[in-house]
C-alpha cells in the first residue's frame, strides 16, 4: 500500500460497518420467515457471493495478497451479506412468508 495511514484510517469505519453488519444479520432461524431469510438468503445467497468474489479476485489484481484480502473482507463481506439479507427477503415474500414478530434491536 502506498498510504498505510489512510488506510489504516480507512480500516476503521469500513471494520466498524461489518462488525455492526455481523451482529446485526447473524441471527438464528426461529420460523419459516428467518429460515428463508437468515439461513437461506444471508448464509446461503450471501456467503456463496462472497466466496465467488474472494476465488474471482485471487487472480486479477496486480495488489498484494493482504491488500487484496484487506479490501474483500472489509468492503465485499458486509455488501454480500446485506445482499443475501435483501435476497433472502424477497424470497420470502415471494413463498408469501412473513415475519411472525419483529427483529430485536441490535
Amino acid at each position: 500500500m502506498r498510504h498505510p495511514v489512510l488506510a489504516g484510517l480507512l480500516a476503521i469505519p469500513l471494520g466498524l460497518f461489518l462488525i455492526w453488519t455481523w451482529l446485526r444479520l447473524w441471527r438464528p432461524a426461529t420460523d419459516a420467515f428467518s429460515k428463508t431469510v437468515y439461513r437461506y438468503g444471508l448464509k446461503g445467497f450471501g456467503l456463496i457471493s462472497f466466496a465467488w468474489t474472494l476465488v474471482d479476485q485471487a487472480g486479477v489484481s496486480t495488489k498484494s495478497p493482504l491488500s487484496r484480502l484487506y479490501g474483500v473482507v472489509l468492503v465485499i463481506l458486509p455488501i454480500s451479506l446485506w445482499g443475501g439479507y435483501v435476497f433472502g427477503r424477497a424470497m420470502a415474500w415471494v413463498f408469501g412468508q412473513e415475519p411472525t414478530s419483529s427483529p430485536p434491536a441490535a
